[in-house]
């Protein structure tokens, strides 16, 4: 060959590979995946058994994969990409499992010819504590117990046939292979799905809670979790075998999160509970500068940090400190501008104030409450030097400014006071407080009109603003000016006194009596059931505390006794009756405990503990009081109030949040005043008037004490 016909073959040859190196794959041609084996079940049996073989690059061309239990080739059952169904051979014996598919070939492992083998395990997922159905043959042992494990880990057997075995899923047992044991034999089966739930994130919220679900055996598709708090579906929007995220749905209520996975339930150990939306009371300041402290008061807030968010002007700030169920704590930073301030708890969102960026702010006004003629000092930034520089006012009417700095005003509040917001403006700035200024305060009406008893003595109030107070022997009126005269006489031994619809009621050791506002007396035929006082309910029926019989309630005009069964009741503390017929009362004159009782129910102690006591606020299930409180009374809001006399403070419970506050809280002693100021003695009965300030009968003063809160 010469060299021209050399270069013209070369060239031929080249264009030829060239050729069919671009020719398009038909459908035969396909590049196979790479081939993998996962799993394979069971690895023993009889020839006949069919094995299934997981894994990846497969063909789904029957003919095109060739598998061999120990050099015997086997018959492919069925074919897809990523599971051969095949079916052991006769002629073969104990040996190597191969697989070659592709120009490709792979050793699966031991194929065991023996009586045991593992067909099927149903359900193939579940929680520990669930039963799953393994069914296949040579299960029967006259040897010894057959044993069964889930991932090494031992599962108690609780049924078993020679082709049947019922077993019980381990706790902790993870997610791996089922295996029978048999004699000297053993037959591994399919990957059993541990499912497990090992906690929620957040445990409270409400709907649209972003609910963070961590444990395993979760399926990475959606569509394939199904959530459920009760019996309310949660939209899953992620998804992975060990988290599901889901946003909590309409209707929520506290309840633990069950996860159901191909039928298989599986339920979590916490509750996640649902709590009322957060609330902002108050933010200090609401203006100020870059840099500025912003403290959040409010209540439902979450004590874990992450659960919270601050926002101003949309922009999220980070918390300045570690947050309490009722505070957050953030700094105003630079280039955020004013707005809105919006707090989102566990995506729980509440719209506060607008904070405003300038350089007048107020963050602190005390006292927060008086009474006209009180000195106030209000702290902030931004104020005058001068006095005639700053205008200071109360809900619109202008104080008195006696001194002025930069950062502190001294004012005394005006005479036209009213419960309002509290403005300083410097310039053409202005600054609004935290909160608003409460008119509020302690006034005395009388003093030593009457000889008081701390067991029996009582107060009440009429329609127009009346008081009445009695001791063993009298009733004595007391106008709203403070008059004293004595309305009844004559009485034998009063032990408790009330009033509805302007007509007064007493009860003597064996007799109910009424007394009009004239001062008519007439005897109530009631049963001799010696009452220790007495709450007269909207329709006019009579309820007596009794230390141990606890309340019973005298029906008129029949005069029918019952038992409400409300267990041990103090003899000392006046009783609430709600318009529902709801009784609330002191369980003993030494616990500090409140006692709530249904209509048709049994009493169950509702706030504070059995022999425990002391003072605090916030939810109804950890609020704390003093023991022996003297008073519940129900106000004009449907709130109680109890007279919670060894704190020296009058509590406030909302029964609608079911959270209890305090409204005053004072020294022992007399004095009159502000509520910071203000001092009383003991207190033995409260009533409250129609603009919701309530009377003290203060006993060490022989005083009728009037609380102003607004």
């Amino acid at each position: 060959m010469n060299t021209i016909q050399h270069i013209i073959s070369l060239a031929l040859l080249s264009a030829l590979l060239l050729f069919f190196s671009c020719k398009k794959d038909g459908p035969g041609d396909e590049v196979s995946a790479n081939l993998s084996v996962e799993h394979y079940f069971p690895n023993s049996g009889k020839a006949g058994t069919l094995v299934t073989i997981k894994g990846t690059g497969f063909s789904e061309n029957i003919e095109e994969n060739i598998v061999e239990f120990a050099g015997v080739r086997a018959e492919v059952f069925s074919a897809q990409s990523t599971s051969l169904v095949v079916v052991a051979p006769e002629a073969a014996t104990t040996g190597k499992l191969t697989v070659k598919t592709g120009g490709q070939a792979i050793e699966v492992g031991n194929y065991t010819y023996q009586r045991l083998s593992l067909k099927r395990v149903w359900p193939a997922n579940g929680p520990a504590g669930s039963n799953i159905r393994i069914t296949g043959e040579g299960f029967g042992s006259l040897q010894q117990p057959t044993r069964v494990t889930i991932n090494d880990s031992t599962a108690l057997v609780v049924n078993i046939s020679d082709t049947l075995i019922v077993a019980k899923v381990p706790a902790g047992a993870g997610t791996g292979a089922v295996k029978v044991f048999v004699d000297n034999m053993v037959s591994i089966g399919e990957i059993f799905t541990y499912q497990e739930i090992k906690s929620i994130k957040p445990l409270t919220g409400g709907k649209g809670t972003k609910i963070t679900i961590s444990g395993e055996g979760f399926e990475s598709v959606k569509e394939n979790n199904k959530v459920y708090f009760n019996d309310k579906q949660a939209t899953v929007i992620e998804a992975t075998p060990k988290q599901l995220v889901v946003i909590a749905p309409e209707g929520i209520e506290s309840n633990k999160a069950s996860v159901i996975i191909n039928g298989q339930k599986t339920v979590s150990a916490a509750i996640f509970s649902v709590v009322p939306l957060p609330k902002i009371a108050a933010v200090s300041p609401l203006s100020g500068p870059v840099g500025s402290i912003i403290t959040i008061k409010g209540s439902t807030f979450s004590t874990v940090k992450d659960e919270n968010k601050v926002l101003i002007n949309g922009k999220e700030i980070p918390l300045e400190t570690n947050p309490s169920s009722t505070e957050l704590v953030v700094r105003y930073p630079a280039n955020i501008g004013s707005g809105k301030i919006e707090v989102l708890v566990n995506d729980q969102k509440v719209v506060g104030p607008e904070f405003v960026n300038q350089e007048l702010g107020i963050t602190k006004v005390s006292p927060e409450s008086g009474l006209a003629g009180t000195e106030i000092t209000i702290q902030g930034s931004g104020f005058s030097k001068d006095l005639l520089g700053n205008i200071v006012s109360f809900n619109g009417v202008r104080a008195q400014i006696i001194s002025a700095s930069e950062s502190v005003l001294k004012v005394i509040a005006p005479a036209m006071l009213s419960t309002g917001p509290v403005n300083v403006q410097v310039g053409n700035l202005s600054a609004r407080a935290p909160l608003a200024f409460r008119r509020s305060g302690v006034t005395t009406v009388a003093k030593g009109f009457m000889t008081l008893d701390y067991n029996y003595s009582k107060i009440v109030i009429d329609s127009k603003g009346n008081l009445y107070v009695n001791n063993l022997t009298s009733i004595m009126k007391v106008t709203p000016e403070g008059v004293s005269a004595i309305l009844a006489t004559g009485f034998t031994g009063i032990m408790g006194m009330d009033i509805m619809n302007d007509v007064i009621y007493v009860v003597e050791s064996t007799v109910a009596k009424k007394v009009t506002l004239n001062g008519q007396v007439t005897t109530i035929p009631t049963a001799a059931i010696a009452p220790r006082g007495i709450t007269v309910d909207k329709n006019g029926n009579f309820y007596y505390p009794n230390s141990w019989n606890g309340i019973l309630k005298v029906t008129l005009p029949t005069g029918t006794v019952q038992n409400m069964n409300t267990g041990g009741a103090s003899d000392k503390c006046r009783i609430a009756i709600a318009a529902d017929g709801t009784i609330y009362h002191s369980s003993d004159d030494y616990q500090g405990m409140i006692t709530r009782t249904l209509p048709g129910g049994r009493g169950v102690n509702w706030i504070g503990q059995y022999e425990r006591y002391g003072y605090q606020d916030g939810p109804i299930s950890t609020a704390q009081i003093g023991y022996g409180p003297a008073a519940l009374k129900l106000n004009a809001q449907g709130n109680l109030i109890i007279m919670d006399s060894n704190n020296n403070a009058i509590r406030e419970v909302n029964l609608q949040e079911q959270m209890i506050s305090t409204l005053a809280k004072v020294e022992r002693g007399f004095a009159d005043g502000d509520l910071s100021s203000a001092k009383w003695g003991i207190i033995s009965d409260i009533t409250i008037d129609k603009e919701g300030n309530i009377y003290l009968l203060d006993v060490t003063g022989s005083a009728i004490r009037k609380v102003i809160f607004k």
